[in-house]
């Protein structure tokens, strides 16, 4: 039955717009097939991105990536709500006709239009924030890689759906292997913080562009009474999602807000990299097989003892990996710290020892994320949050 519909796909590229099914055996098996894939591609990206991150810390000062990081701090928030959750919903709908794809698509697009003017109208807001004029530029040239990267959100759901992960992590590989040229090029061209922005606009490039070449689907203009397609259930699943993202990114940002605003570029530098070095074992495990997780659970969510198998399969390697990779980092922070990052960054290592705790502890709570996006309870994710942050 998967070949048949992998068949079909290659003769139509429309083909996943049509009602999709796959035999739960099928699904078992694929996700197994996939997880594999992820994790031996996650080793070649484990090297890549480690190595990358080594050479341009010893590049780089710690203002270059405090500037580059106070624009992250907008970017992640605006993160939180550009694609409108409108992937998860697309993986999570056990079927999804041409018409729903096609006007996700459009208000996907719409939606984006908006975030980039919202970006547009806060660089020099952000700039008057932390008191530097370079974010003005900064914050202007990620939008608009923001917006290219957002306009392929669905080519890289419908990617999702077809389960097709191999091609996802080459795409990903490939993508992050080209930031990490042009980054590193950059610094060594004495370009500073811009190599920080130019490792992040040819990532995002890179990455839109293959998923369009990939996935083969292309929108269809819809006519006047096809602009309310059957759509409604899809909004209010995506747009809980987006709710509890950005519930969940407040609380766990405001701190390096207040951080760059008091202690300034350099300070805002120490922090960050901290920050990302602590989260690094959780984001490279669990981040990956998310996607895997949610598209083959929500296949057999309806199937009980099915869905506590796969669920069993998918959330071990978080607690067998992660959990003591965080002990250790917390255990020798000045050493993983100046290996690293170098010996300018060991003025981090108690910020760092702190937040590779803080991770250990939230570790257990970030992996409902996949029950409730696969269960479709997004509602229910979304209440929680709101009771834990008020």
């Amino acid at each position: 039955m998967w070949a048949t519909a992998v068949s079909e796909h290659s003769r139509n590229p429309n083909a996943d717009q049509l009602p999709f099914t796959v035999d739960h055996e099928q699904v078992g098996r694929r996700a197994f097939a996939s997880g594999v894939i992820r994790i031996i591609a996650q080793a070649v990206k484990l090297v890549l991105v480690i190595g990358t991150g080594m050479t341009l810390a010893r590049l780089l000062t710690p203002a270059d990536f405090g500037l580059f990081a106070m624009v992250g701090s907008l970017t992640a928030f605006v993160g939180s709500f550009r694609d409108f959750g409108l992937p998860a919903a697309t993986v999570h709908q056990a079927q999804i006709d041409q018409r729903q794809i096609d006007a996700l698509f459009w208000i996907n697009l719409r939606w984006n239009g908006l975030v980039l003017l919202f970006m547009l109208v806060m660089a020099p807001i952000l700039a008057w924030f932390y008191g530097e004029v370079a974010l003005v530029t900064i914050t202007l040239a990620v939008a608009i890689g923001m917006f290219g990267a957002g306009s392929a959100v669905l080519p890289e759901a419908l990617l999702t759906r077809q389960m097709r992960f191999g091609a996802l992590t080459l795409i990903d590989l490939g993508a992050l292997a080209v930031g990490a040229a042009c980054g590193i090029g950059l610094a060594f061209a004495g370009a500073a913080y811009w190599a920080l922005v130019g490792q992040l606009i040819s990532e995002y490039l890179i990455r839109g562009g293959a998923y369009w070449l990939v996935c083969g689907w292309r929108p269809r203009r819809l006519r006047p009474g096809e602009r309310q397609a059957e759509v409604a259930d899809i909004i209010t699943y995506s747009k809980d999602v987006t709710i509890f993202r950005v519930i969940a990114h407040i609380g766990r940002n405001l701190d390096r807000v207040v951080v760059g605003y008091t202690g300034g570029p350099a300070a805002m530098g120490l922090y960050d990299r901290a920050y990302q070095w602590s989260t690094f074992p959780m984001l490279n495990v669990y981040g990956p097989l998310l996607s895997v997780a949610v598209a083959s659970l929500s296949r057999v969510r309806d199937h009980a003892d099915r869905y506590r198998s796969y669920a069993r399969q998918a959330l071990l390697p978080i607690f067998t990996s992660v959990l003591p990779a965080l002990a250790f980092m917390f255990v020798e922070a000045r050493a993983v710290i100046r290996l690293l990052l170098g010996e300018q960054w060991l003025a981090a290592v108690p910020i760092f020892r702190l937040l590779c705790a803080a991770a250990f502890v939230g570790c257990a709570g970030t992996v409902t994320k996949i029950i409730y996006h696969s269960l479709g309870t997004t509602r229910r994710s979304c209440t929680g949050a709101c009771s834990r942050h008020r």
